[in-house]
C-alpha cells in the first residue's frame, strides 16, 4: 500500500518538465512585453530608438558597453528625435 505522499509524488511532473515549462513561460512573457512596447504602448507612435522602447536595460548597455554617459546619450537622442522621446516604456 502506497502512502499519500508517494501517490502525489508519482503524479507530479519531473523537475526538467517543470523547468522547461517555466522557461517557456518566461520566453512568452518577454516576447509579449517587447511586442506591446514596440507596437501597442501609448508612446509607440513617437519616434525613438527601438532598444530604448523595449527595455530600460539600454541605459546599462550605453553605460557599460559603449562607455558613454547616459545624460549625454539622452541629450544626443533628444537632438535626433525631438522633444518626445519614449526612452522609458518598460
Amino acid at each position: 500500500m502506497t502512502t499519500l505522499f508517494q501517490w502525489v509524488a508519482n503524479r507530479l511532473p519531473s523537475a526538467s518538465a517543470f523547468a522547461l515549462a517555466a522557461l517557456f513561460a518566461c520566453l512568452v512573457f518577454a516576447v509579449q512585453k517587447i511586442g506591446y512596447n514596440l507596437y501597442f504602448h501609448p508612446l509607440a507612435r513617437y519616434p525613438g530608438p527601438p532598444l530604448a522602447a523595449i527595455s530600460k536595460l539600454w541605459r546599462a548597455y550605453v553605460e557599460c558597453f559603449q562607455k558613454k554617459s547616459t545624460c549625454h546619450e539622452l541629450r544626443r537622442l533628444h537632438a535626433s528625435y525631438g522633444v518626445y522621446l519614449p526612452a522609458n516604456n518598460g
